[in-house]
């Protein structure tokens, strides 16, 4: 087989992404999303997407509540305000969110994905 030339690179990448990610229809109109990246445990993670009038929320009930069993330091604390300004996210409650558009959703879902893998780092 011949050695891929490297503008292939990125196609064998994105093929692979693509390839990784899983969707499963809940209630309601939400979606459960799997993707290929782990967490600090090593699990996949995963978010949910459902419709609003304006457009999508994408959510995560999982990231907040794994941080609160590690001891929260007042740095941690600030660091994760940090990430969350950063991405455009908002913490309520124990949730983490981000409204997009079906125009910037797919800017909006890899900003969302950055966020969680940096909280899991925390």
């Amino acid at each position: 087989m011949p050695e891929p030339a490297y503008q292939d690179w990125i196609e064998l990448y994105t093929k692979w992404l693509e390839n990784s990610f899983r969707i499963e229809y809940l209630d309601n109109r939400i979606s459960y999303i799997t993707t290929p990246f782990l967490d600090r445990h090593n699990d996949l993670i995963a978010v949910y997407v459902q419709p609003t009038e304006s457009g999508f929320l994408i959510f995560d009930e999982d990231a907040i509540p794994d941080l609160q069993t590690c001891t929260l330091y007042p740095e941690t604390s600030k660091r994760l305000n940090g990430i969350l300004l950063n991405h455009g996210l908002t913490l309520d409650n124990e949730m983490l969110t981000k409204h997009t558009t079906i125009e910037t959703f797919g800017k909006d879902f890899h900003y969302f994905l950055q966020a969680l893998i940096e909280i899991y780092t925390l």
